[in-house]
């Protein structure tokens, strides 16, 4: 597979990865738009008197810090499974032109044996 040929795919897998990316997120911000409220009259907000302990406080940070964490592994997973898919789109495309390749050949063969069995039934 030549250079071209090669860009070609990578250009096809991208496009095929980042047009449902693109529709996700158009998808996402209308259906945020859809559920944003309107609401005619002013809210009233009032400020909470009860103030966070200091112990609260490093409780809720902790609470943060191991969700951050979650999130971290879960994305560098996703990551991991990102590339792997991608090896394995490449990899199958890879085998699918292979694969019509040697049917492509086997389809010249017949046509040749073909070929020459109709020149010899014509030149006797």
């Amino acid at each position: 597979m030549n250079e071209a040929e090669f860009n070609n795919h990578l250009l096809q897998i991208a496009v095929g990865v980042i047009a449902p990316m693109i529709t996700l997120i158009i998808t996402l911000w209308k259906l945020n738009k859809i559920t944003q409220i309107k609401v005619q009259e002013p809210l009233m907000v009032e400020l909470k008197k009860d103030f966070a302990t200091k112990e609260e406080l490093r409780t809720h940070r902790e609470e943060i810090i191991r969700e951050q964490n979650k999130l971290e592994q879960r994305m560098t997973h996703l990551e991991r499974k990102l590339e792997n898919d991608k090896t394995e789109i490449i990899e199958a495309g890879e085998l699918r032109v292979i694969k019509l390749h040697e049917r492509i050949n086997q389809v010249l063969e017949v046509v040749s044996e073909l070929r020459g069995e109709i020149k010899g039934r014509f030149s006797k």
